[in-house]
């Protein structure tokens, strides 16, 4: 199964409302066997000093498929 990606946000202090708001960063998963995990690094910046908070999504593209062809 391919997983996609990992989409990262350095500092996202409000849950997601819409798709597509890119991230600060992202790493490919690509291919994973059930049950397989993997380790990715996923460089980030800081912007400024102080509290943040990390947000990160797996497979973050949102596509629709049509119900009737």
């Amino acid at each position: 199964m391919n997983a996609g990606y990992l989409e990262v946000w350095a500092d996202q202090p409000t849950a997601q409302k819409d798709c597509g708001t890119a991230g600060d960063a992202y790493g490919e998963i690509g291919q994973l066997a059930a049950g397989e995990s993997k380790m990715l690094n996923v460089p980030l910046k800081a912007t400024s000093a102080g509290t943040k908070l990390l947000r990160i999504a797996v497979a973050s593209v949102i596509s629709f498929s049509p119900l009737f062809n």
